[in-house]
């Protein structure tokens, strides 16, 4: 990635974290970021370090399992980028090493919101960056998008989906599954983020898991559609 790239993707996160302050009390919470530009250049550092590591550790997985050789024509494509997820996932990882959101003390008052904070700017900014790379997809098929860089989507998976799927996940975001009042599964995902101390081996969790809310959000989209006809 660009650091131009990740200067638009810096906004993300500075307006993700700015959000959560806001939802928490604005100047009256404890919560607050202590994002500010000058920042910027620590936590790319630590997204190429998992980058790099990334491609390193589970690309070299890949080439073992399926043949195919490092460096040769049909793996370069693949060695020179990682998908979507993956990136959302280095990016939301580099987040939760910084923790640059002030976390409110545990008490009977405390939402789970502020006590998370870190970890919800970590998880919400990988789902943004998601949903980016799902626009550029949708503006390239549909020639809107002049200046798209489309080197950086035009092997995405994304481009088989039905444009109004793409669009509905612009719009409306993500789904997550839900079975009645005693199954939330945004705060057990932010649970499993506050347990994390390898960040370099979770990045492939987390980019499953990342790929599976995609995946079952577009499901929830086509059935509805499907209802509809």
């Amino acid at each position: 990635m660009t650091k131009d790239r990740f200067k638009k993707i810096w906004n993300i996160i500075k307006d993700t974290a700015d959000a959560i302050h806001n939802d928490t009390g604005g100047n009256e919470s404890e919560v607050a970021a202590k994002l500010n530009d000058s920042q910027m250049d620590a936590v790319y550092m630590r997204y190429e370090e998992l980058n790099k590591l990334c491609k390193k550790k589970h690309m070299a997985v890949f080439h073992s399992q399926y043949g195919k050789i490092p460096g040769s024509e049909e793996t370069t494509k693949r060695e020179k980028r990682i998908d979507r997820h993956k990136i959302a996932s280095c990016i939301a990882c580099s987040l939760l090493r910084m923790r640059p959101m002030k976390r409110a003390e545990p008490t009977e008052s405390t939402s789970n919101l502020s006590y998370y904070a870190n970890e919800v700017l970590a998880f919400f900014v990988a789902l943004s960056v998601m949903k980016s790379f799902t626009k550029e997809v949708l503006d390239i098929k549909r020639k809107s998008k002049i200046e798209t860089d489309e080197a950086d989507v035009e092997d995405s998976s994304l481009f088989e989906i039905d444009d109004g799927i793409l669009e509905r996940i612009v719009e409306e975001g993500y789904k997550f599954p839900s079975r009645g009042t005693h199954d939330d599964y945004l705060l057990w995902q932010l649970i499993a983020f506050a347990d994390i101390s390898d960040f370099g081996n979770y990045v492939i969790s987390l980019s499953c898991t990342l790929f599976l809310i995609e995946e079952y959000t577009i499901q929830s989209y086509q059935n509805s559609i499907q209802q509809l006809t």
